[in-house]
């Protein structure tokens, strides 16, 4: 009884520990269980989150490869683009050469056309000058100027002045009151002497006249109403007109071997050749239809600086070909003297020629013959007796 109850005891402990054991391994279990799903949904939302990184980074692939793809292509169309720009580096460089030429050439001429403005603006400048002067001048002589011969004699002056304002020298580039015969409008032979004749290159000669009316200017100026003063310049212009008819009718051009058919009419002040014009704007096409320029002094420096230009340009030109006549007849010289020295050289080479072989006509026992041959002569010999 004893041991039953014991094996008994013994088996309900054992089924009491099976029982609890199995409890305690299935409580164990449900937490493995739970701790093994809460760690497999952390791997899912891993998984889940490496997934989402591997679509990026698919999707970063594939941008990559495209960007790849474009980048090649790009560099392919670079190298294109290169080989293609330095073709036509190549094709232009003789068009690179030429526009460097033609840079040099504009830069040349840009430094000449600034050398030519300066002198330009400092003979315009000297123009304004000698104008600002003469007009100041005219000024103060007018109220003088009221005789004839004193008009005469001024407008001389001032014509003098302005040539020589020119740069023109008295005798070389001009004369003054030179005599000449010339023919009149009724054909007949009469003795002309023009204020002044000034020389142009090429043995030809332009006349000028300062005896150009005042004298209705003049009283012009001291008018005391506007309407004396309109007759006054009216009687002005009229003067003008009878003037340059008479210096048509002289005809000084024919007295001037290739001389131009003009005579340049010269009128001592601006405003008197202005008031005139202004009065009779037909006066200047009358003028120039009877060969007469009218000038004023300013239009006269312009003209006669023109003339000087002319004269510079020309003993240019005169220097220029004598330096090439002097250059030829040099090389004429230098011609003849070198062929001299070759024919020289010819002969003396040819007589050394011919002296070359004198050592060995005289050598001992040889005399010379006719035509460079030798003989032998045996020596003599001696006789016993």
């Amino acid at each position: 009884m004893t041991v039953s109850l014991a094996v008994a005891l013994v088996l309900l402990a054992l089924l009491v520990g099976a029982l609890l054991g199995a409890a305690v391994a299935r409580a164990r279990t449900g937490r493995d269980v739970r701790t093994a799903e809460e760690e497999r949904a952390g791997l899912q939302a891993e998984l889940a989150a490496v997934q989402d990184r591997l679509v990026d980074l698919a999707s970063e692939r594939a941008a990559a490869v495209e960007a790849r793809a474009q980048l090649e292509d790009r560099l392919r169309d670079a190298d294109a683009r290169s080989v293609q720009d330095n073709n036509v580096l190549r094709a232009l460089a003789p068009v690179a050469h030429q526009l460097r030429s033609v840079e040099e050439h504009v830069a040349a001429l840009e430094r000449d056309r600034a050398e030519q403005y300066g002198g330009i603006t400092q003979a315009l400048a000297h123009t304004r000058e000698v104008g600002d002067h003469l007009r100041t001048a005219t000024t103060s002589l007018s109220s003088a100027l009221r005789s004839g011969s004193a008009r005469g004699t001024w407008g001389e002056v001032q014509l003098r002045r302005v040539v020589e304002a020119a740069g023109m020298t008295a005798h070389v580039d001009f004369r003054e009151q030179v005599a000449s015969t010339g023919t009149t409008a009724d054909g007949e032979r009469s003795a002309i002497r023009p204020d002044m004749v000034v020389h142009l290159p090429g043995g030809r000669d332009i006349v000028l006249d300062a005896k150009a009316p005042m004298t209705a200017y003049l009283r012009a100026q001291d008018a005391g109403d506007d309407d004396a003063r309109r007759a006054q310049l009216s009687a002005h212009a009229k003067a003008v007109r009878g003037h340059v008819d008479a210096l048509a009718s002289k005809k000084y051009w024919e007295a001037r071997d290739a001389s131009p058919e003009l005579v340049l009419c010269f009128l001592p002040a601006e405003s008197a050749l202005s008031a005139a014009l202004d009065t009779d704007p037909t006066l200047l096409d009358h003028a120039a239809g009877r060969n007469v320029a009218l000038v004023s002094p300013v239009s006269l420096l312009a003209s006669l600086k023109a003339v000087a230009f002319t004269w510079r340009q020309h003993g240019l030109a005169e220097n220029a070909k004598e330096l090439f006549d002097l250059s030829r007849q040099l090389y004429e010289r230098w011609a003849r003297w070198a062929s001299t020295w070759t024919t020289w050289g010819g002969r003396c080479r040819s007589r050394s020629r011919r002296t070359t072989g004198w050592p060995a006509r005289w050598r001992p026992g040889c005399s010379p013959r006719p035509g460079g041959s030798t003989t032998s002569t045996p020596p003599s010999r001696r006789t016993t007796g």
